[in-house]
């Protein structure tokens, strides 16, 4: 099977670009076997592989690995903005100079002309394909990783969350559930910007869905002039935000009331923390600090080591999670709780164990666990990020995931041959397809998230937006693919007679 494979992206003749990418294929085989481990998973406090746990890449993701490749490579890096921002200024001055080298122009007055604007075409074009591709992975929810713990009484908790209930949520709480049952997780927290109406809600279908994970309702706050963030957990139905509280000891007060009147938990976001606002935290009476966030990866140094460093002093717990808001499906955090005995009891015991186990003081019977290491990266890798993560996105691979990209190569390469026998420009086709497809998930996701309106599951309009914005790439694709299927003719029967013959 594998000889097909080779065969096909490889006939007598080879153009170099299937030379190139069989080259690319095979490296990314290679690496995929080699011995080495880049996502763990990893004990965010010290960086150890901690026992009894394991990442699983389901099969169903894996079939449609290429398609999420790109949020991968970027999900999988350090800090996952420096990595855009890297990869975005390589491709356009790659991309840029391959189109000023691919020819010369014939008139030799606007040489100079000519080649430049050939160069911002290719780089423009290139870098906006590129885009497309990756916006398509972050609208699909396609399956990630999954942590597998041996222990079977061990809970898997996420307990920082997101739902259309926050002004700038896209996933409703049905879908949350869903998507973090599929995750492995038995325990998420949904905590709102705003009043936690649809926490409480997700906390219902949560009770009345069998194998749904149990659902602690909580809520996120700024303080200190809005540069930092908590997350209050374990809010009861009696929950009402208290007035009356000074913005000079809002943390304090807040604090008490949560501990007395709900019995809660009160986490720190390391992401936007600095010394001062720890310490405030600490004095308030904190119960523990988020190091490892997904939607913000980069904390930096001296705020981990502070956060540790509390950890260690007073029994702090420090956990792992999402920060989910509704983009993509992969998954890099999750907070462990072993031996807890509590995994197939009834969800509120479930939720309750949880919050009583952050405020017990005792930091080593919660373990925060990541997929990759997670923080601010070297600057070297930061220059060098579209040549690291891609290589290290081959190392992480599986042998499902290899094979996934070696079949839709051999496809494409396969459906490029029968092009090349009927239209001149094979490979503007094949892009026109590619869109085709990119434009029907634009196209689902934006009836998707305008179905929200009419259901009365929103609190802002941003998913709105965001609808308004996946029509806009649906017709920009769809137009494009549209321009390059007109500018197609079939060949001649006679000049594909005498091409054959040649």
């Amino acid at each position: 099977m594998f000889s097909s494979f080779v065969f096909a992206l490889l006939p007598s003749q080879a153009h170099p670009v299937r030379r190139a990418a069989l080259f690319c294929l095979c490296l990314m085989s290679i690496l995929a076997v080699l011995p080495i481990n880049p996502q763990g998973p990893f004990d965010a406090r010290d960086g150890s592989i901690p026992q009894g746990m394991r990442l699983d890449f389901p099969l169903t993701g894996a079939i449609w690995e290429p398609v999420a490749a790109p949020l991968h490579i970027l999900l999988g890096s350090p800090d996952f903005r420096k990595t855009r921002d890297a990869s975005v200024v390589w491709v356009f001055v790659l991309a840029g100079a391959a189109g000023w080298f691919s020819a010369s122009p014939t008139r030799t007055r606007f040489k100079f002309l000519a080649r430049t604007g050939r160069a911002l075409a290719w780089a423009t074009l290139t870098l906006g394909f590129l885009l497309l591709w990756l916006a398509t992975a972050v609208m699909l929810r396609l399956p990630g990783w999954r942590l597998i713990v041996d222990d079977p009484h061990a809970l898997i908790a996420d307990l920082h969350s997101h739902t259309s209930g926050s002004r700038d949520g896209l996933v409703t709480a049905a879908e949350s559930l869903a998507c973090h049952a599929a995750a492995g997780f038995n325990v998420v927290a949904i905590t709102e910007h705003g009043y936690p109406a649809a926490a409480y809600e997700a906390q219902r279908q949560a009770l009345a869905t069998p194998g749904a994970p149990a659902v602690i309702v909580g809520e996120e706050f700024s303080f200190n002039r809005g540069g930092a963030f908590f997350v209050a957990l374990g809010l009861k139905p009696s929950y009402l935000y208290p007035s009356g509280l000074s913005k000079k000891d809002f943390v304090s007060r807040f604090s008490t009331y949560l501990h007395e009147a709900h019995g809660g938990a009160l986490l720190g976001l390391g992401f936007k923390l600095d010394e001062v606002e720890i310490e405030i935290l600490l004095k308030a009476g904190a119960d523990g600090f988020e190091l490892a966030n997904m939607g913000h990866p980069a904390i930096p140094h001296p705020i981990r080591e502070r956060m540790l460093g509390a950890a260690r002093e007073r029994g702090l717990a420090l956990v792992a999670s999402s920060d989910w808001h509704g983009w993509g499906g992969i998954w890099r955090t999750w907070t462990v709780l072993p031996g807890t005995a509590a995994a197939h009891k009834d969800p509120r015991e479930r939720a309750d164990l949880v919050i009583r186990k952050l405020r017990e003081r005792g930091s080593q019977d919660v373990i925060p666990v990541t997929a990759g290491y997670m923080g601010p990266p070297p600057l070297w890798r930061v220059i060098s990020a579209p040549v690291v993560e891609v290589l290290r996105y081959a190392a992480e691979l599986s042998l499902p995931r290899v094979l996934s990209w070696w079949f839709w190569s051999a496809l494409l390469f396969s459906l490029y041959q029968v092009l090349l026998a009927k239209f001149p420009k094979p490979r503007a086709l094949l892009g026109a397809v590619l869109l085709v497809a990119m434009g029907a998930v634009f196209f689902v996701s934006a009836a998707q998230l305008s179905a929200l309106q009419p259901a009365g599951l929103l609190v802002s309009a941003f998913p709105q937006r965001i609808a308004l914005l996946c029509g806009g790439l649906c017709v920009l694709a769809w137009g494009a693919a549209a321009i390059l299927i007109k500018s197609q003719k079939p060949r001649k029967a006679s000049a594909t007679s005498s091409k054959r013959m040649a």
